[in-house]
């Protein structure tokens, strides 16, 4: 007993000392995860093969932020990550709005960027999901993104791929789609 309680003292001093794993922030959670921004939420499921990196989308200013699972954030080869707008209160607001606002926003950063709509999903409360493609002929990062508006009661939910390969977006895109149908609107958490 000894020797059992010996082993468990040092097992305790060595992980304090050496504190958690670089990869401590990345979970691989089964099921829908709960992107919670605000005073509302949505679910969406986490792909296989992918996990949430919480500690990144903290600080790139993100609620939900997704990377391949032998990846890490700097090196993988692409990124989805979620985020919702609120709707302006009294206004009349839809994904065709949003999606004029955040086009000026890429030709802002980006003045070259092309953008090119690929269609609709509906997701699982069966909204619908405007797919939209924005390309930087110029390259670098984040110069290859399809970005999914879906608007609900409360917000317009933006969940995004994001990579700097045209290669890529074809590898990620299935993987992409399935998470944007898998959207569900939490409604108001308090």
């Amino acid at each position: 007993m000894r020797k059992v309680a010996c082993l468990l003292l040092i097992f305790l001093i060595v992980s304090c000392v050496t504190g958690p794993k670089p990869d401590a922030d990345l979970k691989t959670p089964d099921g829908p995860v709960l992107i919670h921004q605000e005073d509302y939420g949505f679910y969406i499921d986490v792909p296989k093969g992918w996990r949430t990196d919480n500690v990144t989308a903290k600080k790139i200013n993100v609620p939900a932020l997704f990377i391949p699972q032998d990846f890490s954030f700097s090196d993988a080869p692409a990124i989805i990550y979620a985020i919702g707008h609120k709707k302006p209160v009294g206004k009349p607001y839809g994904v065709y709005n949003f999606i004029g606002t955040d086009h000026d926003r890429y030709m802002t950063k980006r003045p070259a960027v092309k953008m090119k709509e690929m269609g609709a999903l509906t997701t699982r409360d069966n909204r619908i999901g405007v797919l939209v493609a924005y390309f930087d002929p110029t390259g670098g990062p984040q110069s290859h993104e399809v970005v999914a508006y879906i608007k609900d009661q409360l917000i317009i939910a933006v969940i995004v791929l994001s990579t700097d390969q045209k290669e890529h977006v074809a590898t990620y895109l299935p993987v992409f789609k399935k998470m944007v149908e898998s959207y569900n609107f939490h409604g108001e958490v308090k």
